[in-house]
């Protein structure tokens, strides 16, 4: 169950922006602002005064001089020229696959988030120790075609090497990903894709297609490892549909913070600690990995005598 739990009632913009997602925004905003210098004077203008400043056609009209049907003309005309300009940018088509007679949705790892203290300074170890992370952390994985989200419950460990593995991080000594990574190459084994097939009661499960010297095999596996597992082969993951039911852009969910306490009365009355001894919030992990792994590169070593 550790390996992946359903969560019901996660919001995306209680989660403070990766360092991807303020790229991300940045570009988008620098393609549409290109694409409206673009236009022709007119129509930029029309554009300006009715998108940016929500004025009302009849109060552009008097300010431009022009007809209300002249108006309704250029941001016609507008519209048709931003679409076909930034449909080469922005448009992805979605990547599907068929396995076992339903069609899967391509996804990326968005991020990995936990429940973090909102006030003090974070320490990814000392922070661990005094409670001010949460003992779970959850797996954000966005449609690539669209704004959905599916947020799967992990247990830390796991997701810390998966946080760890989105800012590219290596430890000095090799994970089970690693090893395990490495001896699928010395078999002359390859990962070719995973994917989160189905949900049962709680619990997601998944699956991995491995090519074994030219024949396929499908691979009963935890989502957390299957995911862990793709990142570090760099294969790419999928889910199921009917994974997806229900879950909308997680911006616009209702009633989110009331089935968010339910969730977390959920886990007391299964016998967990309690998992907000004090204020909570949620936040990407990576950021703390990263510094820890930092650290501990840049720590003193010890040989076997305890010298330095």
């Amino acid at each position: 169950m550790l390996g992946g739990q359903a969560i019901f009632g996660f919001r995306l913009e209680d989660v403070e922006p990766s360092a991807e997602v303020v790229f991300e925004t940045r570009e988008l905003h620098s393609l549409i602002s290109d694409a409206i210098e673009a236009l022709p004077e007119e129509q930029r203008e029309a554009v300006r005064l009715h998108y940016f400043q929500e004025l009302k056609l009849s109060e552009i009209a008097i300010l431009t001089g022009s007809p209300v049907g002249t108006l309704k003309a250029r941001l016609h005309h507008a519209r048709s020229r931003l679409r076909d300009s930034l449909l080469s940018d922005l448009l992805m088509r979605p990547k599907q696959i068929n396995e076992r007679g339903f069609t899967m949705i391509e996804v990326i790892v968005h991020d990995v988030v936990a429940r973090t203290a909102t006030s003090g300074e974070l320490k990814y170890q000392s922070a661990v120790k005094d409670g001010k992370v949460g003992p779970w952390r959850v797996i954000l994985l966005k449609e690539i075609s669209g704004p959905r989200m599916l947020p799967i419950w992990v247990g830390p460990i796991e997701g810390d090497v998966i946080a760890m593995q989105l800012e590219h991080l290596e430890l000095d000594r090799p994970t089970t990903f690693d090893l395990t990574t490495r001896l699928l190459a010395l078999g002359n084994t390859k990962l070719e894709k995973v994917a989160v097939t189905a949900l049962r009661g709680n619990v997601y499960f998944a699956t991995m297609w491995i090519n074994a010297n030219g024949k396929a095999h499908e691979v009963d596996a935890r989502p957390s490892d299957a995911i862990a597992l793709a990142l570090q082969a760099d294969a790419p993951i999928f889910i199921a549909p009917e994974t997806l039911a229900g879950n909308k852009s997680l911006a616009t969910a209702d009633n989110e913070l009331t089935q968010l306490n339910e969730q977390w009365s959920k886990l007391e009355r299964e016998g967990h600690t309690d998992p907000e001894p004090q204020p909570m919030e949620w936040k990407s992990v990576r950021s703390l990995v990263r510094d820890a792994v930092i650290e501990s590169k840049a720590a003193p070593k010890s040989d076997a005598s305890g010298q330095t």
